[in-house]
C-alpha cells in the first residue's frame, strides 16, 4: 500500500498517520499485534506505533541520522538483514522486548517495509 496523493495533501495515508497500514490490515486478514514496520526515518516509526505494529528503524538510508529524534524504546539494528534476523528469532515483541543496546534513546518520505502477520481463523479450510 502507499499514498496516491501528492505529499501536500492531508490525508490519514501520509506518514506518521497510520492509514495505510491500517488499510493493509482491512484488505488483508492480518495479525496486527504480530506485525512488524521497518523504516528508516521518525515518521515510519510513528505511523508503526499509531498502526499497533511492532517498529524497528534501520541505520541505513536515513536512519542514522534520525535515530535522536525516533520515540524512545523503539528497535534499532543497522540494516533489513539485522531487522528480520531479530524478527525470525523472536527477539522483538511487546512481551519479550529487545534489550537496550539496540533501542534508540532520543534527549527530548522514504520507504518502508510492513511485515503482516497473517490471522489464523478457527474452521477455516
Amino acid at each position: 500500500h502507499h499514498a496516491e496523493y501528492g505529499e501536500m495533501v492531508a490525508c490519514g495515508c501520509r506518514k506518521p498517520a497510520p492509514g495505510m497500514i491500517l488499510q493493509a490490515v482491512a484488505d488483508f486478514n492480518v495479525d496486527i499485534a504480530g506485525s512488524y514496520m521497518i523504516g528508516d526515518k521518525t515518521v515510519d516509526m510513528q505511523a508503526a506505533i499509531a498502526a499497533g505494529v511492532f517498529p524497528v528503524m534501520v541505520a541505513t538510508g536515513y536512519g542514522r541520522e534520525q535515530k535522536e529524534q525516533a520515540p524512545h524504546g523503539i528497535a534499532f539494528v543497522e540494516n533489513l538483514h539485522g531487522a528480520v534476523e531479530l524478527i525470525e528469532k523472536g527477539l522483538l515483541s511487546s512481551a519479550s522486548p529487545q534489550n537496550d543496546d539496540n533501542r534508540c534513546h532520543p534527549e527530548g518520505g522514504s520507504a518502508a517495509v510492513v511485515i503482516l502477520k497473517e490471522s489464523s481463523t478457527e474452521g477455516s479450510k
